[in-house]
């Protein structure tokens, strides 16, 4: 299905299911290939099982389309239905601190399903650009992080701004370089956000099943 048809699926959804919401829950990979995994391949060199049962118990689209093939303009269109060269990105990422590259009041997934009384939750990498207080080396984390996901219709957010990738320099290289906190461990970045996720859905599974559905992007890095 198309990135705009996806975005529309949950009002579908909604239309369809009356007052019978289901929850939903989005897996956004990054830089998977279409025979990565093995319900697809099965000579894949890492074999997915648990996204095989997913395949098994539900639908494989074996035909899909994007409106680019890297991560920031994909991401933009996926959570807002537009095309990413609408906007004044037109080639490449962003980085991690800045304005965000949805606009203020725009709809989102998000803030679709929020307004149909889902509870909406984001883990992972964000990649669309976030506020962050003060300037490089001048930074007060006292301060909030604004015009991230939670301004853009996510009522909860735990991730990551962008990818980082070691080896990590202890003085930035060059401006385009993004902070690293010492704490920091790639390693266990993917992990950490799945373990949040699942304790997140299982915390909020009552309130779901009482009529607060869950809708939960868990975007890869």
């Amino acid at each position: 299905m198309t990135l705009v048809s996806l975005f529309l699926a949950p009002l579908t959804f909604l239309q369809a299911a009356g007052k019978s919401k289901p929850n939903i829950v989005v897996i956004y990979t990054d830089d998977q290939g279409y025979g990565d995994m093995s319900a697809l391949n099965p000579k894949s060199k890492i074999q997915t099982p648990n996204l095989d049962r997913l395949a098994n118990q539900g639908i494989i689209f074996t035909d899909g389309h994007c409106t680019d093939t890297v991560c920031t303009p994909l991401r933009y269109s996926l959570l807002t239905g537009r095309y990413s060269w609408r906007t004044s990105l037109k080639s490449g990422v962003l980085l991690s601190d800045g304005e965000c590259l949805i606009a203020k009041n725009r709809m989102t997934v998000a803030s679709l399903l929020k307004a149909n009384g889902y509870q909406t939750a984001m883990f992972g990498k964000w990649r669309l650009q976030m506020k962050f207080p003060g300037t490089i080396g001048h930074r007060d984390w006292s301060h909030p992080i604004t015009d991230g996901p939670t301004e853009h219709g996510f009522d909860y957010f735990f991730g990551i701004p962008a990818r980082f990738m070691p080896p990590y320099d202890a003085e930035p290289q060059s401006k385009s370089d993004i902070e690293i906190a010492p704490s920091f461990r790639d390693d266990i970045c993917i992990m950490t956000c799945t373990d949040t996720a699942v304790n997140y859905i299982a915390s909020h599974a009552e309130s779901a099943k009482k009529g607060k559905p869950l809708f939960i992007y868990f975007a890869l890095s």
